[in-house]
């Protein structure tokens, strides 16, 4: 069975776009790419288009992280990891 695993924030810029490289690398330094689908997503379109904020693309590489890609969303995620409380009505869609 494959995980899948979205982490959210508000832009989609910083923190779960960083959360989903970050643990993507971690699921494969230990070889289980194939058991997890692992993504991230904004609950607004205000940064829509823009590039992972450079500083935490910085920080990415510092740590070894270097594997920017995207994967097709699937249609329904296992977990779905939120940064801020407020995104809690945005992803309950209220």
């Amino acid at each position: 069975m494959r995980h899948c695993i979205l982490f959210v924030c508000h832009g989609n810029i910083c923190r779960s776009v960083s959360a989903q490289y970050i643990f993507q690398d971690m699921v494969n330094r230990r070889g289980l790419a194939g058991e997890f689908v692992i993504d991230s997503a904004a609950t607004s379109m205000e940064e829509i288009g823009n590039a992972i904020y450079p500083p935490m693309k910085a920080a990415l590489e510092r740590r070894g992280v270097t594997d920017y890609w995207r994967r097709h969303w699937p249609k329904v995620y296992d977990r779905g990891i939120r940064f801020q409380k407020a995104q809690r009505n945005d992803l309950n869609g209220g």
